[in-house]
């Protein structure tokens, strides 16, 4: 059995990213699309809002979500206002 898996970062608040920062390569991560420093995020209301997407991919078993997850879980976001 194998599986693939898409996941979403969504913004934790509107605002003008300043980065994202976290570890993306991974063995089974196949794509990583980030928005660029500069961009508004707008509120976190749904899917539309995302600042970017880990897409990954298990050729021996059905970890392919846990994956995605945890590797956008791992992501940070920072904001204009939170830089010095």
């Amino acid at each position: 059995m194998r599986s693939a898996a898409i996941a979403f970062l969504l913004p934790p608040k509107a605002g003008l990213v300043a980065g994202i920062t976290g570890e993306t390569g991974q063995p089974g991560v196949v794509d990583v699309a980030l928005k660029p420093v500069g961009h508004r995020a707008g509120d976190p209301t749904s899917n539309n809002s995302y600042l970017g997407h880990v897409m990954a991919v298990d050729h021996g078993g059905p970890g392919a979500r846990a994956l995605a997850e945890a590797v956008v879980g791992g992501l940070a976001v920072r904001y204009r206002e939170d830089v010095a």
